[in-house]
This record gives structure tokens, C-alpha cells and sequence, in this order.
């Protein structure tokens, strides 16, 4: 029989955590091991993992310091695989799984797989997408043709779609892809970690499956993070590093420059520019520095295990 664990990352969203929780032990196929990383929360979450006594195997793995959706998953995806289980299968905290979702991922039982996600009313909110552009320098977003712009709800999804990028929101993968190409990077700390590990499950000769039937529920509306906060650096930040990294010709690889140039020049007229711009420079530093590095297999665990 095929062990499956769930590798679930959180971060002060106890409620909703628990509701994730609920879904998974009334999955209609057993889940067998549960890894919840704790990203050092400070709600009562550590209170409650250290003392769930639910119908979950669960093993909670408490952060000393929080490691950003990324190292969270870096440090799950290391647990579980290191435990031996088949399959892991990836989601956060504010997703909640049918009552069917696993048996119809085992039922489709190709090697990497990722649910289609759906918002609390039913409407299909899937972003994961059959193109991600590193060939043309002159694309502004390569992220193209996503689910949710291709077709107008689930039933109309068919099955076994080829993705270009998936999501860590759902996404099922065999333990011969985790051996063949490590666990999530850690650097990115928050946003595009996902669009790394799908390049790199591609560029190791596997293909990603959409599993039209394995539905997930966002608890949250989707949010696009338009305004300049803390986030903002990531966003810039591990943008460039995924043309750095993956770009296919040079023009693709040069493209972090050409636009922080464009930035540089329009910026300033903008009204928030003078506050854009440092933030801008600063993440492409960044991106190039993370490029000039050797990319880890894993991280030291920084975590106390139960």
C-alpha cells in the first residue's frame, strides 16, 4: 500500500489550520502521516500541535525562527522523505481538501500531480498554468494561459492537463522525484519557491499533471500583492533570480537588468517611486548574488523534532 504524508506549512492561522486538519482526517482514503512545520507562531498554534490528540499521525515540526513558506516546505519535504513515505503531498494552511480529494489523487496516480483549487463558493480560482515563458526576453509576465483564465469553472477542466507551473497548494508528488531533484529551495523565504521546484521537476524529465477531480478549497480569497510592502523585495527579488537561473538564451537571463533600467527611468515620475526604486536595486543585487551561489540540496533542520 502507498504511504502518503501530507507536508503542511503554517504561521499563526490557528483556526484555519485546524479546519485544514479536519479535512484531512475525514479524507475517504487514509492519510498516513501528517508533517505540520510550525513556522514559529505565536497564537497558541505550538499549544496546540504539542497536545493534538486528534485521529492524525501527526509530527510537528516547531520552527525556532520563521523560514518563510519555503524553508517551511524545504524542512517538510527533508522530514518526510527522510522517513521513507511514497508520496508527499504539499499544501498550506488555508486549504481544505473534499472528503475525496486523496483517493482521486491516487486514482490518476501519475508522479507529480496538483489539485485544482476552487474558492469557498465553488468558483474555480486555479492559477497554475500550462506556459511559463523563458524563451521570449520581451514577455512581461511568462506565467501564461493559467486554469482559471482557460476555462470558465471545474466541471469544464478535463483531465490530465500538462502544467508548465503548479503550486504548493495541493501539489502530490512520488518519492522518485524528490530523489532526483532535492527539496524546495529555502532562499526564496516566501513567493515563487513553487515556480522553482516545477522547473526543476520539468528540467528532470518529469511532467506535471492537473488531477481535475482532486478538489481543494481555499478558505481565503486570492490576494495579488499590488501595494509596496515587506513582501515587495521578495516579489522583485526572486523574480530576477528565476531568469537568472532558468532563463533559456541569453537575452531571457539579461531581461532582471533591462527592466530595473526601464524602472530606473519611469520610476521617478511615479508617485511611489523615490520608495520603489531602493527596494528594486536591492532585490536585483540580491537575485544576482543568489545566482552566484551553489544551490543547496537541503538545509541544516532548525527545528525540534517530536
Amino acid at each position: 500500500m502507498t504511504d502518503v504524508a501530507v507536508v503542511l506549512v503554517t504561521f499563526n492561522r490557528l483556526s484555519l489550520l485546524q479546519e485544514t486538519l479536519e479535512a484531512l482526517a475525514q479524507q475517504t482514503r487514509r492519510v498516513d502521516e501528517v508533517y505540520v512545520v510550525n513556522n514559529a507562531s505565536t497564537d497558541g498554534t505550538t499549544e496546540f500541535l504539542d497536545h493534538y490528540t486528534g485521529p492524525l499521525n501527526l509530527h510537528h515540526l516547531s520552527m525556532i525562527d520563521n523560514s518563510g513558506g519555503a524553508g517551511g516546505f524545504s524542512i517538510g519535504v527533508e522530514a518526510a522523505y527522510r522517513d521513507g513515505v511514497d508520496c508527499l503531498w504539499l499544501m498550506d494552511d488555508d486549504v481544505v481538501p473534499k472528503a475525496d480529494c486523496l483517493a482521486q489523487l491516487l486514482a490518476q496516480n501519475d508522479p507529480v500531480m496538483v489539485c485544482l483549487r476552487e474558492d469557498r463558493d465553488g468558483k474555480l480560482v486555479e492559477r497554475a498554468s500550462l506556459t511559463y515563458d523563458l524563451e521570449r526576453w520581451w514577455v512581461g509576465n511568462p506565467r501564461r494561459d493559467s486554469i482559471e483564465d482557460l476555462y470558465p469553472d471545474s466541471d469544464s477542466v478535463p483531465a490530465g492537463l500538462s502544467l508548465a507551473i503548479a503550486t504548493f497548494e495541493g501539489l502530490f508528488i512520488h518519492r522518485d522525484v524528490v530523489k532526483a531533484i532535492g527539496w524546495p529551495d529555502p532562499k526564496y523565504f516566501i513567493f515563487l519557491d513553487d515556480v522553482d521546484y516545477s522547473l526543476r521537476i520539468r528540467q528532470a524529465g518529469f511532467s506535471i499533471r492537473l488531477a481535475n477531480k482532486a478538489i481543494l478549497r481555499r478558505q481565503l480569497d486570492m490576494v495579488d500583492v499590488t501595494e509596496l510592502s515587506w513582501k515587495s523585495r521578495y516579489i522583485y527579488r526572486n523574480f530576477f533570480y528565476v531568469h537568472f537561473a532558468y532563463g533559456n538564451n541569453w537575452a531571457v537571463r539579461a531581461k532582471p537588468f533591462l527592466l530595473v533600467l526601464a524602472a530606473t527611468l519611469v520610476k521617478p515620475f511615479t508617485m511611489s517611486g523615490h520608495k520603489e526604486l531602493p527596494i528594486i536595486w536591492r532585490a536585483l543585487s540580491e537575485a544576482y548574488k543568489m545566482h552566484s551561489r551553489p544551490k543547496p540540496r537541503h538545509i541544516q533542520a532548525s527545528y525540534c523534532n517530536d
